[in-house]
């Protein structure tokens, strides 16, 4: 029983519901062993999370070099597919496996079958057309490799390898031989097989759903496994498979098929990939705060919400129930709870790492999608520019009217905020990108700025997602500058942390550009016109900012000096433009003279100390 499996494989894409309705089968059956499943880089991100969604361990395999000629035969004789599935051959390599009961994906097992595991090696059916002696494949195998008791070894495998390059050598005799599998392979190498009766098993372990009215003394009570092979339109879970096809079945064919279909439908929601994890980060805010965010996830129109989760990450502050969340039906909600407050950032990357989806979006839950329609348009983004790093929308920024209570809404459309955007999961993951745990605050400056600094393949969503709700109890809200100051430690941090991470990543020279505008934003934002009631309210905090800017200033100073006046000028300029154009921000002190006088109050300080 050590280290014994069902083993299947995954040839294209198009048999991954096959995959995971054989998965379904064995647990109906309780099969005690777990099925596995070989893939190879051809099978798509997608296919490979449906497996890993049913609890499925795929295996990745090289591809198995198998001479043009050989697949060019196989092509011309309408059997094109069977290129793909020599990878089967690989479960006689597996010696991590003390035995393997492989099976085909196209097969549904009706009875418990962990018996087989009690067989020597290379127990199987014989093939259904040599036992009914169907012309057309006359000549071709014994075997039938769709489910077989598999011991494995590696100098077996070693040797089918060879015979597949001596088979391309051979010329063409006009025989069913011509073409080549799989199959094939197994049954020239275990060529006496067929004189060996203790290896062959009885029909009712491999019967072909297409012959089921053709073989002779069958009793259907004893079948425990029946092959959906036979004929081209037998394949019922392929995602394209045209129902009409059932029209022309027998009625002991139609009865499985329909049976098949039918179990397959209770999986449906199974067989979906998940393109999108919403994460939504959630402390304090009430029901009534967060309901108009999951308000507007349940109604968007036009989409499969198969399609889509939603992470609920609870960073230990007032619960939120079960009952409420659940009232919202159309969505998956997955909930991922910490029973303490570990801030914003360390609650985001929760959701990243439980995250199912290709890509993430991030949606604070005082926030809310733009319209009903938001997701339909992001699904058609996906569809027609897929596999971009990031897709960069818009948003909208509500605000209230002072004296007034109006409501406006500003377009916006920065780097800096979460807002509107979405990230390619496999982006993040191929840089290490994760949320510090240093980032108290600013968790979105230092993330985005890594992100957009890595130059990432970038769609611009030219329309709003979402729009930023104005919360009254938001301190951010109420007041950016104050927020500005008495963050700004953790502004300092995240930018230290982020020139870190990039240093050995990007170009020098774009890296130099970055310490030129980090630099630049700290003197600007000292600028602000509210800067000084801020400092007023809260003097305490001026002299552990200045020298936080002066630890920062000294660690880097060495590569500081090394930017050429020009380059600087040009970087100064540029923070200038985009971020500090309000007549707030006015330049109240040079920037030398700014950097002079932080550089001159730590020495002053460590003179007194001295003393």
């Amino acid at each position: 029983m050590d280290n014994q499996v069902y083993m299947t494989l995954l040839c294209t894409d198009d048999y991954t519901n096959g995959v995971v309705y054989l998965k379904h089968n064995l647990e109906r059956v309780k099969a005690k062993y777990p099925l596995k499943c070989i893939v190879d880089e051809t099978i798509s991100k997608e296919a490979l999370e449906v497996l890993e969604k049913n609890g499925i361990e795929w295996i990745m395999k090289d591809i198995i070099p198998i001479p043009e000629v050989i697949k060019e035969r196989n092509k011309k004789k309408g059997v094109g597919i069977w290129n793909t599935i020599f990878q089967k051959l690989w479960i006689f390599d597996m010696t991590e496996y003390s035995k393997i009961v492989y099976l085909d994906s196209d097969i549904m097992v009706l009875k418990n079958i962990d018996e087989l595991f009690d067989k020597p090696h290379m127990s199987c059916v014989r093939d259904s057309a040599k036992i009914l002696k169907i012309p057309e494949w006359e000549g071709f195998t014994e075997i039938n490799a769709g489910v077989m008791v598999i011991v494995p070894d590696k100098l077996v495998f070693s040797q089918m390898m060879k015979m597949i390059d001596k088979h391309a050598l051979l010329p063409l005799n006009n025989t069913i031989r011509d073409i080549y599998s799989d199959q094939s392979v197994i049954d020239e190498y275990y060529h006496s097989w067929i004189n060996l009766p203790h290896l062959h098993l009885p029909i009712y372990y491999n019967a072909f759903i297409a012959y089921l009215d053709r073989y002779k003394d069958f009793d259907e009570s004893e079948l425990k496994i029946l092959h959906f092979a036979g004929g081209a339109n037998l394949k019922f879970f392929l995602p394209n498979y045209n129902p009409k096809f059932l029209e022309n079945l027998s009625d002991s064919m139609y009865k499985y098929a329909i049976s098949y279909m039918a179990n397959m439908n209770t999986i449906k929601d199974k067989l979906i990939p998940t393109k999108l994890s919403i994460i939504v980060p959630h402390y304090m805010e009430s029901r009534e705060v967060i309901k108009p965010l999951f308000d507007s996830l349940n109604n968007q129109k036009g989409i499969d919400f198969r399609e889509f989760e939603v992470i609920f990450c609870d960073d230990g502050g007032d619960y939120i129930t079960d009952q409420f969340l659940n009232q919202f039906d159309n969505l998956k909600i997955k909930r991922v709870r910490s029973h303490i407050n570990t801030g914003v950032a360390m609650n985001r990357q929760r959701g990243i790492d439980v995250a199912k989806g290709k890509y993430l979006m991030f949606i604070d839950c005082d926030d809310c999608l733009f319209s009903c329609v938001t997701l339909n348009r992001v699904f058609q983004v996906f569809r027609d520019y897929p596999d971009y790093d990031i897709y960069k929308g818009m948003f909208f920024s509500e605000k209230i009217v002072q004296g007034t209570g109006q409501h406006v809404y500003e377009s916006c459309n920065d780097i800096t905020h979460f807002h509107g955007k979405i990230y390619n999961k496999s982006f993040l993951d191929k840089w290490g990108i994760r949320f510090n745990p240093l980032c108290k605050v600013n968790e979105d400056t230092y993330f985005n700025g890594i992100c957009f600094a890595l130059q990432p393949k970038t769609v611009n969503i030219n329309e709003p997602l979402v729009i930023w709700t104005y919360n009254k109890d938001s301190l951010s809200r109420r007041n950016q500058q104050e927020i500005t100051f008495t963050g700004h430690i953790d502004y300092i941090v995240a930018r230290e942390i982020t020139l870190d991470f990039l240093l050995d990543k990007i170009p020098n020279n774009h890296w130099m550009s970055l310490l030129a505008q980090f630099i630049a934003i700290f003197y600007f934002d000292s600028q602000g016109r509210n800067w000084n009631n801020c400092f007023i309210s809260r003097p305490e905090l001026i002299d552990e900012i200045d020298e936080h800017l002066y630890q920062f200033y000294k660690k880097y100073e060495q590569f500081i000096v090394k930017i050429k006046q020009e380059e600087f000028i040009a970087n100064y300029n540029k923070v200038r433009v985009n971020n500090y154009t309000s007549p707030d921000y006015i330049e109240r002190e040079l920037y030398y003279d700014y950097w002079d006088r932080i550089i001159e109050k730590h020495n002053r300080r460590e003179a007194e100390n001295d003393k």
